[in-house]
């Protein structure tokens, strides 16, 4: 099991650290001007695709909301939404939200979804709000810079990722791997045998929900902050300022949270 925490630990800093600096270097905006978002033009999309063999979705967005719940016994997967420009006026916001597209591509296995958009806003902005409805089945990796992030109701392996916002991962059964930089993640999730629950913050809280009987190696850590636990059994605890460990059952799969300012809440149900 150590190695197994080793590999989650060093896996969810890897993506905070290199999403943090890939979204520094793509979507900073060099001109210092700034524009008040008074106007905006929008759009609306929808899109259903035949499952056939697939089984995963892969997201990339920018800015906006993400709305993801699994659905059984569905025959396709339907994406619908807004994108969205704001600016300091009409004719501006008109004339840029064609630079602002939904782009979708299909592999052997999975559909992959992403957000295109200037690599400066100029003082615009930006916006895709995505609503999506797939089999509870399926895998997902989703990536978001900045807004919130719902996933709830699946039954296969999730990854999230955000920089600045709140993710909700909800009625989740199955391993888990999410990491936030500014916000909270509000989680309720159910290993399944062996599965891995890997959620980590930089900046904000991780509430997390799990059953009374969850089998997990758990640790919590944190720089600066509070680790609470109530409703669960945890056995040969050790407790510092900055950690909690310890076994839940049998410790067969594992949780490992990590906050490095805030607070981390773990609950039984």
């Amino acid at each position: 099991m150590k190695v197994l925490s080793f590999s989650i630990r060093n896996a969810s800093l890897f993506i905070l650290i290199v999403g943090m600096l890939g979204f520094l270097f793509l979507f900073c905006d060099n001109d210092s001007s700034t524009v008040g978002p008074d106007f905006s033009a929008s759009e609306d999309f929808y899109y259903q695709i035949a499952i056939k063999n697939l089984s995963g979705l892969q997201l990339n967005a920018i800015n906006g909301t993400v709305d993801i719940e699994g659905v059984s016994s569905i025959d396709s997967v339907t994406v619908w939404g807004e994108r969205r420009v704001e600016s300091n006026s009409r004719a501006d916001a008109d004339a840029h939200l064609p630079d602002l597209s939904v782009e979708m591509s299909e592999s052997e296995d999975r559909i992959s979804i992403r957000t295109e958009q200037p690599d400066q806003s100029s003082g615009r902005n930006y916006i895709v709000d995505y609503n999506i409805r797939i089999p509870g089945g399926w895998q997902l990796d989703i990536g978001q810079v900045n807004g919130n992030v719902s996933i709830s109701s699946m039954e296969n392996s999730v990854i999230s990722n955000l920089v600045n916002g709140n993710m909700r991962l909800w009625d989740i059964s199955g391993s888990v791997n999410g990491g936030l930089v500014n916000g909270g993640i509000d989680s309720k999730i159910s290993l399944p045998a062996s599965g891995i629950c890997g959620l980590s913050v930089v900046n904000g809280t991780i509430d997390l929900l799990i059953p009374q009987s969850t089998s997990a190696d758990f640790s919590a850590h944190i720089s600066s902050g509070s680790i609470n636990l109530s409703n669960v059994s945890l056995q040969n605890q050790t407790i510092t300022p900055t950690s909690v460990t310890g076994l839940f059952g049998a410790g067969a799969g594992e949780i490992e949270l990590s906050v490095v300012n805030g607070f981390i809440t773990v609950t039984g149900f």
